[in-house]
């Protein structure tokens, strides 16, 4: 987990928005997603009692999906952290949230940094599966590895949990785009959900995404300004 700023920053506000104006939050979710009702998981402790984030699929406990989620990603490498995890009703039936938070345009940018080479291919082979699902063309564009790598590794863990593991797990993946952060010199910062669409879509087409594709109707997002009202 990384370090949380003091006053700015998408940890934070996320934070805030769950501690102090869950209402607004929980408003905003499930319109976005559809719901008609949102529960928030708690936090898990360190060894220590810090909080810290939920990693991997940790909140699933499901001896099945855990195993083969080790035959799908490398158990080595650091696993996905999550700003939050949720559950959702959706017409009746239970499905998980998975939640990444972002406040300055920076956060959309990373790379692959495996080095070994199983950890390099089993990454490779998943994000192939996945692109197959969420893409025109079918396979990954260099930008899946090397731009916008974070974004496309949580869509391969929305298509395992949804199409490949055994039972499936009806998932979502939620984006919050926080707008309005003003406490972050030299990052650009949307202020509006229309200036963090035009930064969202040249990412799109960097890496060829459908977003009528089945697999990206599970995928939301929600604006929020970074102080409600």
């Amino acid at each position: 987990m990384g370090r949380i700023g003091n006053g700015y920053g998408s940890e934070w506000h996320l934070q805030e928005y769950l501690s102090r104006y869950r209402q607004d939050l929980d408003e905003a979710v499930v319109n976005s997603v559809g719901a008609t009702a949102i529960n928030w998981l708690e936090v898990p402790l360190s060894a220590s009692g810090a909080h810290k984030e939920w990693e991997g699929l940790d909140f699933i406990q499901n001896v099945n999906v855990a195993s083969d989620w080790k035959t799908y990603w490398p158990p080595s490498r650091p696993q996905h952290n999550w700003d939050a995890v949720a559950t959702v009703e959706i017409g009746g039936f239970k499905e998980w949230l998975l939640v990444e938070a972002k406040a300055h345009v920076g956060e959309m940018a990373s790379q692959c940094q495996a080095k070994k080479v199983k950890s390099g291919r089993m990454i490779r082979t998943a994000l192939e599966a996945t692109a197959k699902c969420v893409t025109y063309g079918g396979v990954p564009t260099l930008a899946w590895y090397h731009e916008h790598y974070q974004y496309v590794n949580r869509l391969a863990v929305l298509n395992f949990l949804n199409n490949i593991c055994t039972p499936a797990i009806p998932s979502r993946l939620l984006f919050i785009y926080f707008c309005g952060e003003d406490k972050m010199a030299g990052r650009v910062c949307p202020k509006s959900e229309a200036e963090w669409q035009s930064h969202l879509a040249p990412l799109y087409r960097k890496l060829d995404i459908n977003l009528q594709s089945p697999l990206m109707q599970r995928v939301n997002s929600v604006y929020l300004p970074v102080t409600p009202g």
